[in-house]
C-alpha cells in the first residue's frame, strides 16, 4: 500500500475533497450524458429552423417538451418522468449558465421554466435496513472466495459505484498522517477523491495485496487476482451470489452506496460531506 508525498499535502487534499465538493468537476459520466442532451436537443432545433441559441424562444421549449414525450423510452414505452426530467434540466442548467457567464447570444431570461420539469414520480432509491445488511455482511465474510469478502465490503464501507471499483489503480490505498484512505480517480485533469477506509478494510486489503502482489502489479489493478481484471458484470453478480447465500431477495451493487449514505444521514453526518464521499 502506497504512502502519499507528505502530510500537509495530504491534508489539504483531504480538506478539499471533504469539505468544498463543489470544487470537483462532474464525473466523466455525466459530461458524456450532458453532451448527448446537448446534441439531441440541438438536432432537434436545426431540425425545426432554429439555428442559434439568440433565437430559441418559449414557444420552442414548449414544442420540444411534446417532443419528448412522444419519444419511446426503455422497451418502446414511452419516455419516463424522471427522463424528461433529467433531459429538461440539464438544457435549464445550460441555459443558466450562458446567462451568469453573460454570453453574447445568452437569453435575457431562462426559457425553460422550473414548472416545466415533469414532478418526481420515482420511488426513492432502495437501501439495505441495518438487519439485511449484517445478513449479507456476514455471508460474505463466510465465503471461501476472498474476492467476494473484499468486493462486498468495499462496496459496503466506501460507496463506490461498480464501475469505479473495477477501476482502482494498484496504489489506490495512500496513508495520510496516520489514517488510510482510497483514492478514486475520476479521470485525467480532475481532481481524485479520498475516501476514509474503515479500519477492518485496511487489514484485509493489506492481506489481499499481500496475496496477490503479482497479480496487482501485473494487471494494475486492486483487485487483481490470477483472474481477468474484475469486470462490472462481475461485481454484480458477486452481490447477487452473496445475498442468494444470506437468504436476501435481489440486492444489486448500488445498493450498498445508497445503505451507506442513508446510514451516513441516520447519524448525522453532513449533506455536504456525504455528497464529497460519494463522488456527487
Amino acid at each position: 500500500m502506497g504512502r502519499s508525498g507528505g502530510k500537509r499535502a495530504g491534508a489539504r487534499h483531504h480538506d478539499a475533497s471533504l469539505s468544498h465538493p463543489a470544487r470537483h468537476l462532474p464525473p466523466p459520466r455525466s459530461v458524456d450524458v450532458a453532451d448527448q442532451t446537448l446534441r439531441q436537443f440541438t438536432r432537434w432545433l436545426a431540425a425545426n429552423d432554429v439555428t442559434t441559441v439568440g433565437a430559441i424562444t418559449r414557444r420552442n421549449i414548449e414544442d420540444y417538451k411534446v417532443h419528448l414525450v412522444a419519444q419511446p423510452g426503455i422497451h418502446g414505452q414511452p419516455m419516463a418522468k424522471s427522463s424528461q426530467r433529467h433531459r429538461l434540466g440539464m438544457i435549464r442548467i445550460f441555459f443558466e449558465r450562458l446567462i451568469e457567464w453573460d454570453w453574447h447570444e445568452a437569453p435575457r431570461r431562462n426559457p425553460i421554466f422550473h414548472g416545466d420539469l415533469p414532478g418526481r414520480t420515482d420511488s426513492l432509491p432502495k437501501f439495505l435496513d441495518d438487519q439485511t445488511a449484517a445478513k449479507l455482511m456476514a455471508a460474505a465474510r463466510k465465503h471461501q472466495i476472498p474476492r467476494y469478502r473484499l468486493v462486498i465490503e468495499m462496496l459496503a464501507r466506501t460507496g463506490l459505484r461498480a464501475s469505479e471499483l473495477c477501476e482502482l489503480e494498484a496504489d489506490a490505498v495512500t496513508l495520510i498522517g496516520n489514517a488510510y484512505w482510497l483514492r478514486v480517480p475520476v479521470g485525467k485533469l480532475r481532481n481524485d477523491r479520498f475516501i476514509p477506509l474503515h479500519a477492518d478494510l485496511v487489514v484485509l486489503l493489506a492481506k489481499w495485496t499481500a496475496d496477490n502482489s503479482d497479480h496487482i502489479r501485473a494487471q494494475h489493478r486492486l483487485l487483481a487476482d490470477e483472474h481477468s481484471p474484475i469486470e462490472r458484470r462481475t461485481v454484480h453478480r458477486i452481490v447477487a451470489s452473496t445475498a442468494k447465500r444470506a437468504g436476501l431477495g435481489n440486492v444489486h451493487p448500488h445498493q450498498l452506496r445508497h445503505t451507506l449514505a442513508t446510514q451516513a444521514i441516520n447519524r448525522g453526518m453532513r449533506l455536504e460531506a456525504i455528497a464529497a464521499l460519494l463522488g456527487h
